[in-house]
């Protein structure tokens, strides 16, 4: 059964037509009743106005037409109307002449703008039969010209234009279309101040959301002020929430830097052994983060940025798995070079790797992790046989503190829901991203970080989106 496609009403019809900015709509309402007014009210005045004045004066002209008809044709010959006719025009103010062959074809004509010319024709085709044409547009600062049968032949009767019509009609519609114009750009003037500080919030909005203040005055009408103040109160209370937020990581890092230092005094007197040299190293990596951490505190960035080798990085993760009793499997792909250096996070790689490494020892007994190029971008991939994620929670899972039903993304009760979401975060930074898919090998999850070679080239440091810390 073919479907039918919806029917759209005249509002839906008008709103690809409408503006879209809201100084361009506010223009749009003002101008538009101000035009359909003037406009109607100038079709009235021209219909009840310059129609009625038009058809008093073609009425007060038809006496004045009879006399001189009645004169040529109550002549015995045409040069005796000629001279009769004289002294009748030189009265009214006319110029009579007899056409010749080549002014026989005289029709009505008007120009386009001439607003009172057809009514002018009309009344006096009704009028008069006798007349075969009206040309009020013969030339150049000519005068209008009526072509009238007589029995001596056709009549040409040149007659002032103002014994037609009113004089300059068109002046009315300019003079509205001139009050329309000046009315707008009055109110425009006048809307323009008011619309300032609507584009004043909306800068300061974008200008917070991009992470800068900058000073926005409370001005304009009641409303807009009021806006205006609830963001400002919004924008300091974001701004505390931040600093105590800031304040309370500097203190939490600060303070896990001295039992930290406990700790490696206390494996530093212990027998040398793999088993105490790993924990030294994961403790030396410990103290670097907490160290990025309170670097993040002090200037707004996390960590450094320079040059490092994938493979080498990868290589000590999957070795520091195994050696703790991980089943992980290292697959590097033939065309990925071994010298190969790029400028990213020092710690961006580890971090990542190690999250979903630990996510596969939390929920799957076997993981794999591929490395390869693909275009531009370093492709990692961690694949396990555990339960997996559904197809309609992945979405989900990369974000911060969601806690899935089935306990994946690191979710346990003992888990806080960030490992993805930092690992979606760092290759986000780096250019990347992360995408959650289904094992074909393993049957489980499939992790897959994309890093750009050259997404931080150039850069001094970044700054991670702080949901993700």
């Amino acid at each position: 059964m073919r479907g039918h496609a919806p029917k759209r009403n005249f509002a839906g019809w008008l709103k690809p037509l409408s503006p879209p900015g809201i100084s361009g709509r506010v223009h749009l309402i003002l101008f538009f009743p101000i035009a359909m007014i003037l406009l109607a009210v100038a079709i009235m005045f021209v219909q009840r106005h310059f129609d009625r004045v038009t058809r008093q004066l073609v009425a007060s002209f038809q006496p004045k037409l009879e006399l001189v008809l009645m004169t040529i044709n109550t002549a015995p010959d045409i040069e005796a109307a000629a001279n009769d006719i004289g002294h009748v025009t030189d009265v009214f103010g006319l110029s009579v002449w007899f056409a010749n062959s080549e002014q026989t074809n005289v029709e009505d004509h008007s120009v386009w703008f001439d607003l009172t010319g057809t009514i002018a024709i009309d009344v006096l085709h009704r009028i008069e039969p006798a007349i075969v044409g009206v040309d009020l547009e013969p030339g150049p600062g000519s005068q209008p010209i009526l072509a009238v049968l007589t029995r001596h032949g056709i009549a040409l009767i040149q007659v002032p234009r103002s014994a037609l019509t009113p004089s300059n009609p068109q002046q009315f519609l300019i003079l509205i279309i001139f009050a329309a114009l000046l009315t707008t750009v009055i109110s425009l003037l006048f809307l323009r101040n008011q619309l300032r500080p609507i584009r004043r919030l909306s800068n300061a909005v974008e200008a917070f959301s991009r992470g800068r203040d900058i000073d926005l005055p409370i001005t304009g009408a009641r409303e807009i002020r009021s806006a205006a103040t609830a963001f400002v109160e919004m924008r300091k209370r974001i701004r505390q929430q931040e600093q105590e937020r800031t304040t309370v990581f500097a203190n939490i890092s600060h303070d896990l830097k001295t039992p930290l230092a406990r700790v490696r005094l206390g494996l530093e007197l212990l027998e040398k052994s793999p088993e105490r040299k790993a924990l030294v190293k994961d403790i030396q990596l410990m103290d670097k983060m907490i160290s990025e951490v309170l670097e993040y505190t002090r200037h707004g960035k996390i960590g450094d940025i320079g040059e490092l080798k994938p493979i080498e990085v990868v290589r000590t993760i999957v070795g520091d798995a195994q050696a703790a009793g991980q089943a992980v499997e290292l697959r590097i792909s033939p065309g990925y070079p071994d010298d190969v250096t790029v400028v990213w996070h020092q710690l961006a790689l580890r971090r990542a790797l190690d999250n979903l490494i630990l996510n596969a020892r939390k929920h799957a007994s076997r993981a794999i992790l591929t490395v390869q190029i693909v275009d531009q971008f370093h492709v990692f991939c961690v694949e396990d046989d555990g339960e997996g994620i559904d197809e309609a929670d992945r979405r989900r899972a990369i974000e911060p503190n969601v806690r899935l039903d089935k306990a994946r993304n690191l979710n346990l009760s003992e888990g806080s829901g960030l490992g993805l979401a930092i690992v979606n975060q760092i290759a986000t930074t780096h250019g990347g991203g992360l995408d959650l898919g289904e094992s074909e090998e393993l049957g489980g999850l499939k992790a897959t970080i994309r890093l750009s070679t050259n997404a931080l080239v150039g850069l001094e440091g970044f700054e991670p989106p702080t949901k993700a810390l």
